[in-house]
This record gives C-alpha cells, structure tokens and sequence, in this order.
C-alpha cells in the first residue's frame, strides 16, 4: 500500500479542495495529486487528460462528474487502472441530475443571478438536515474561484454526453462505490447499479447528501484504504 499512486478527478466546477477533506484524513503517502481538467471541453476530453497523467497502475478517484470520467478513463486504459473508487456518481442518463443542471445554467444566464436561488441551488449538494451556511459558503466559494465559464462548460459536456454504462463490460477492475441516501442530485439506485455492474466491487451507502468527501471524511478515508489494501 505505500507509495500507491491515486489521481483524484474534480467534479463539476469543482477544484482539489472538493476532496480535501478525505486527504487529510489519508496518510501522507496516500494523498495522490488532483488532475487538472479545466481547460477539457468534453468528458472524453477530460478522461484523455487523465490518461495522460497516469504512469503506473493507478487507483483512480472521483467524485460525480469526477466518477463519470474515472469509468471512462478505466474503460479506455484499463491496464494502466489498479481500481476506481467512485463517489456519488452516474453511469445512466440521470433525468433529476440534467434537471438540476438545467436548471444551474438558467440561474448562470440570469442577470445577476438571484442570491437566494443561487443560495438554494447550492445547499441541494448536501444533507438536507445537517447542511450548514459554512459549507455553502465554503462550495459557493470554490466555484467562484473555478469561474462561471468552466462551470459552463462542464455542465454542457454532461448534457451533451451523459451515459457510461456501455462501457462497464469493458472495465476489467473492481470499484469501491459511495453512494448517498440524501442525494438530491442522483438517485442513490444509480450507486447500486455501478456496484453491480463491474464484478468483485463493493458499495457503502452514506447518510449524506451528494457532496458526502465534506460529510464523512473519515469514514471515507477508512473504506479506502481498507478497500486499497486489500486489492
């Protein structure tokens, strides 16, 4: 386990501070690098990025749009893929999550966007009971430092190609799968088909929303490196 090397893939306007949490609570010589997807127009496009940066048998992260590219990624290099750990992610057409983002990119066009609807959008990537204003402020911030551009862009290249379970028949190693029973942006259902689909993986439901890295850091961090050793 040692050295493994772990390259985490952003979500959606999304930088490395959305997996942060989960680092610091890995040892130091776990904590791997985040990939820079940002000047990528399209999730194939991002998925070349990362198989670009990959040198050696890889644990890959990532977290929504972040897990869409790892099975990609896995499905295109999967020799070069030790295992996937997936967080609140999609492989199906989601019809609530192109609803939300719908709905993100009409808020963007606005001028200027309200700040309640702005306020209210964001607080659906958590827990509805426990999300609190820090961590709003907190998601609020990193994508204003991400910008609106490639938050954008990232949305339209969801839209415009959503689906991945076409190629789970092509993803020849297991994934440790997290899905979030408070997910109000994809069905919790979508973590039990990924787990499902590609032999040998397991899933642990959070009570979480869909940003569950902030929620449970630890208990996350624990599963993985449980789940590392053991491949």
């Amino acid at each position: 386990m040692p050295g493994t090397a772990l390259l985490w893939i952003p979500g959606l306007g999304c930088d490395g501070d959305y997996y942060a949490d989960i680092q610091n609570e890995l040892p130091p010589d776990m904590r791997g690098s985040i990939v820079d997807i940002s000047e990528a127009k399209t999730l194939t496009e991002m998925a070349e990025t990362v198989i670009d940066r990959i040198i050696g048998p890889t644990v890959l992260v990532g977290g929504s749009m972040g897990g869409w590219v790892a099975q990609r990624v896995a499905a295109m290099a999967q020799d070069r893929i030790s295992t996937l750990i997936l967080l609140t992610t999609w492989a199906r057409r989601r019809l609530e999550l192109e609803s939300y983002l719908n709905n993100a990119l009409a808020l963007m066009e606005a001028s200027p966007p309200r700040p309640d609807q702005v306020h209210e959008m964001t607080a659906k990537s958590f827990h509805p009971n426990t999300v609190s204003p820090a961590q709003i402020q907190r998601m609020m911030d990193m994508g204003n430092k991400i910008g609106p551009d490639i938050t954008r862009t990232h949305i339209n290249a969801i839209l415009n190609q959503p689906s991945v379970d076409d190629l789970h028949l092509h993803i020849k190693v297991p994934a440790l799968v997290f899905g979030a029973t408070h997910d109000a942006l994809v069905n919790s259902d979508e973590a039990r088909f990924i787990a499902q689909s590609l032999p040998g993986s397991r899933l642990v439901m959070l009570d979480a929303g869909h940003t569950c890295g902030w929620e449970h850091p630890k208990l996350i961090a624990d599963e993985m490196l449980t789940w590392i050793q053991n491949q």
